[in-house]
């Protein structure tokens, strides 16, 4: 058999497969089952194992093989502590330059409120007695701050309710030390499932 007759056959063979003309010879199989394993019967109610997490809804059935938890939200913690930290360490900054400048003291009593979170620019508004731009610059990082503190206290409270695989909750870390003897070594292997 020549190799273009060999490919010829291999791609007749594939757009077979592609257009279906197999597909009852597949629907006559039964499944693969391991022993002493009990399925579930197969019926209406059942869901499919291979569900899409964020397409479930709370109140929706939780499918088989998947267990339902309650988790914070992540993303607002993170987004929050990202936008309250990168505030208060431009203030801060801002308050160690500007005692140092204005008087070659670290935190005068004029700049120090900065350093302190959330509530600093407000309260630095009054010791630098800020005019126009100045006070539109403060009361804007004060405002970051307090929302980046709203955003970690909405998403630690506001909690929500997700499915996931059983599987992933029920394994447990494992470590396990071996001894190694060989010719040329020997010692402790260290080894561990997460």
């Amino acid at each position: 058999m020549s190799v273009r007759t060999r490919m010829s056959a291999s791609l007749l063979t594939f757009a077979a497969l592609l257009l279906g003309a197999s597909q009852p010879a597949l629907a006559q199989t039964t499944p693969l089952r391991a022993p002493g394993v009990t399925y579930p019967a197969a019926g209406p109610q059942q869901r499919p194992l291979f569900v899409n997490p964020r397409a479930w809804r709370n109140g929706d059935p939780v499918p088989p093989g998947w267990v339902k938890e309650t988790q914070v939200r992540r993303g607002l913690i993170i987004g929050g502590a990202a936008m309250l930290g990168g505030a208060w360490v431009g203030s801060s900054i801002a308050a160690g330059l500007g005692s140092t400048i204005s008087s070659n003291k670290v935190f005068t009593s004029d700049w120090s409120p900065l350093a302190i979170p959330v509530v600093g620019p407000f309260v630095a508004m009054t010791t630098l007695d800020s005019e126009g731009v100045g006070t539109a610059l403060l009361a804007m990082d004060g405002l970051v701050q307090v929302g980046g503190l709203v955003m970690i206290i909405v998403g630690a409270t506001a909690k929500k309710t997700t499915i996931r695989p059983l599987a992933t909750t029920e394994l447990k870390p494992t470590w396990e030390v071996t001894p190694v003897l060989s010719s040329r070594m020997s010692g402790m292997s260290l080894s561990g499932r997460f």
